[in-house]
Parts: structure tokens; sequence; C-alpha cells
């Protein structure tokens, strides 16, 4: 029996989306035409594919024989992604669809710089980022749903390559009007004596500033938690308190002034690694070599400036070393 893929295709929407309505939408077709061709295969197979939900039900959920077919149909549909693009490579480069995630950090102040060069070089690529917590880029990497992935927490999985790609240095600011401003060698304790800024308890980062501080046996006395890189930035730059982020995220506003770099002891010292994340085995695309490659060429340039001393770069290019896992921690 052979499948009928087009069939396939509107019930891995479904099954994507959550619903024929949303389905219908993502394929733009017609809402009747999604549920007869989801009729039309469960003829075919002699199965139901999908629970039927009451009158108002909004999700359409998979039975165990929708579950296994849609895991086959993403294998299926990003083969057939690779073959368009392998195709399309014979011509070079010039068209195609390059899906990219990241943790936060890297797609808000390390990936605009990447993804400029590759647009310039391929401009009838057609490129698009997602920012997501490290669990939820590898859950979508696995998924076939990114081509390419870059991850700040540690991540271990037997199906993945993690690769080091840049280490990365987390860094005590203040606004310049604050009383830290200014001061030499201050110890960690210091920095918890007044209000510390941290993202969310949920983050890596958050529990990596509290590890830090409680190896030098300091305690933060009072905590404001925000959601997001952005906001913590804003209330730093108010003065409301000392933020600890990425030397990456915060650079540009050390290098204007509004923000200042604390001088802080040597023994409180926040690094972490960032990696580029694959599905072992899966072959990459030709808009995914070529996106890599042009990772490898802004890495190259980077080292060599900061051989010769001439870098202000917010993180370290790590050498293009593979190691099997990592111990993930959330």
């Amino acid at each position: 029996m052979a499948l009928n893929l087009h069939l396939v295709r509107s019930f891995a929407a479904v099954v994507e989306h959550g619903g024929v309505v949303a389905a219908a939408r993502a394929l733009n077709v017609s809402q009747p035409a999604v549920s007869r061709a989801v009729h039309a295969l469960e003829a075919q197979l002699g199965t139901a594919l999908l629970e039927r939900r009451p009158s108002g039900g909004r999700r359409s959920r998979p039975t165990a024989a929708g579950r296994a077919l849609a895991l086959h149909a993403r294998v299926i549909f990003d083969a057939e992604r690779s073959a368009e693009m392998t195709l399309a490579a014979l011509k070079g480069v010039q068209t195609g669809r390059l899906a990219v995630g990241a943790s936060p950090t890297i797609a808000a102040y390390l990936m605009p710089a990447i993804i400029a060069r590759f647009a310039r070089a391929y401009p009838g690529v057609s490129v698009q980022l997602e920012a997501a917590p490290t669990r939820e880029i590898v859950r979508r990497l696995l998924r076939f749903d990114l081509d390419v992935a870059f991850a700040e927490a540690p991540v271990r999985d037997s199906r993945l390559r993690v690769t080091p790609w840049r280490e990365d240095e987390m860094i005590a600011v203040v606004a310049p009007t604050h009383p830290l401003a200014g001061k030499r060698r201050l110890n960690a304790s210091r920095l918890a004596e007044g209000t510390l800024l941290l993202r969310e308890p949920a983050t890596r980062t958050h529990a990596l500033v509290k590890s830090a501080l409680a190896s030098v046996g300091a305690e933060p006395r009072h905590v404001l938690t925000v959601e997001g890189i952005e906001p913590l930035r804003a209330l730093a730059r108010e003065g409301v308190g000392v933020a600890v982020l990425s030397r990456a995220a915060v650079q540009a506003d050390v290098e204007a002034g509004v923000l200042v770099e604390l001088d802080v002891h040597p023994a409180f010292r926040v690094k972490r690694t960032f990696t580029r994340v694959s599905v072992r085995g899966r072959p990459a695309s030709p808009a995914s070599a070529a996106f890599l490659a042009v990772v490898r060429k802004g890495e190259a340039s980077v080292s060599c400036e900061l051989a010769s001393g001439r870098s202000r770069q917010p993180s370290r290019v790590l050498p293009d070393v593979r190691y099997p896992t990592l111990a993930l921690k959330w």
C-alpha cells in the first residue's frame, strides 16, 4: 500500500498545529479540505489517526497510530526539504529556507551579525531565527523544525552532537551613578549587600550567579528577578541595582558609558560555554552548510583579532573540537 503523501501532509499539519483550523491556515487551504484529507487517509489506512473531541474542542490529539505516523511524516518531509535544497545547491545556494534556533542571549546579541553576513552572501535564502530556552531548542531540533541550533545551557542527549563554540563571561554592571561604580577590587560580598538584579529563578543564568556567589561565601540580601535580559539592562541603567549579565549583552552599554563594569575580585567569575548542537546522522542541507561556513569564517577572523590584541569581542571563540555529551542542568 502506497501512502498518499498529500493526505499525510494535511494530517501532519493538524498534529503540528493542534487542530484542523490552524492546519488549514498554515497550508493555505480550506478547513473542509483538511478534514476530508484526514478522513481519506484514515480510510486508506483502516485506522483512526485523531481522537474525535466533543463539539467545541479546539485541539486535535493523535491516537497511538497517529503519533507513530506523525513521527514518520516528519522524517519524510524533512527528507523532501533536504532533497529540494540539494538540487538547488547544484546551482549554488541561491534560494531556500533556513531555520536557526538559539538560546536568548545568543539569538539577541551574537546571531544578528552572523545572519547579516549570511544574508549578504546568500540573499535568496530566507532565514528564520527562533529564540527559546535551551530545552525548547533541543526539542525543536530533534523534531527537525530547526536546521541549525546554538545553546547556552549544557546539553546531554545521545542523539545529538554538541560542539563547543564560544566561551561567554558574565560580568557585573551598574549605572555610573551607583555607589559601587569606580570602586576597585570589590569582593563578591559587596555585590550581595545591595539589590542584585537576576533573571528568573528557573533560568540557568540565575543558578550560575547564585552558585558563584555561594562559592565565595556571599549570600544576596535582596534579589530582584526579572524575566528577560532587556528589562535587566534597563533596570541596571536606571541605577536600581547590580546586574550580572553576559558581556555580549552589555558590551555596547559599557562602551557607550551608560553602564559601568565593576572591578570584582577574580575569585568571583561566572563563565559558561556556548555550543553548536546538531542531530547525529542528519546531513546538513546546503543552506545549513553555507551558514556554518559563515559562522566558522567569523570565528577565524575573531581569533586573528584576539591573537593580535585588537578584538573587543564579548565572547571568546573556542577551538572547533567535539565532545559527546555535557551534564544537563536547567
